[in-house]
């Protein structure tokens, strides 16, 4: 039996997951979108651009640029976001991996790319495997409902249709 502190343990667990995710997702994003532009912001490492940790945090921070308390909140949030990826749980889930290479100025650069990990989980359907997968709560968040809708529809179709009639009935 599950307590009330391990079901919210699991649930806050879910929720860092699928932020770590979006924090993957946005990466893999940018890293694409910033192929042709190359300056002190990012890290040719062969044929890939990397971005640096710094510019990435900078980047989905941009959007608070009138609210500078929660721009500094979020970019804190995104940075533990970002070391938890990269420092992985028990030398497991290393979603990022740091890369060297040489900026435009030719001066050596850190950049964090996404790892092998961090692509099993790439795109929607690869969140969904992993939730379900990892946390087995999520079967009763997601399949459940799922599985009640289209066994029940039949009957909660017909009981729509009986109320509708009692109503029009007491009319």
């Amino acid at each position: 039996m599950t307590t009330s502190k391990g079901f919210c343990d699991t649930i806050r667990g879910m929720w860092r997951f699928i932020r770590k995710w979006w924090i993957l997702e946005k990466l893999d994003d940018l890293s694409s979108e910033h192929t042709q532009v190359q300056d002190e912001n990012f890290v040719v490492s062969g044929h890939h651009i990397r971005l640096t940790q710094e510019f990435f945090v900078m980047e989905l921070v941009k959007k608070y640029k009138n609210n500078l308390p929660k721009k500094k909140k979020k970019a804190g949030e995104y940075h533990s976001l970002i070391k938890e990826c990269l420092e992985g749980i028990d030398d497991k889930e290393k979603y990022i991996k740091p890369s060297k290479g040489i900026a435009s100025n030719n001066s050596e650069v850190a950049g964090i790319e996404v790892s092998s990990d961090g692509y099993k989980i790439h795109g929607i359907f690869g969140l969904a495997e992993t939730l379900l997968l990892k946390y087995k709560f999520s079967w009763s968040i997601i399949i459940a409902p799922l599985i009640t809708v289209f066994i029940g529809y039949p009957y909660i179709n017909s009981l729509l249709d009986w109320f509708l009639k009692l109503i029009k009935v007491k009319d």
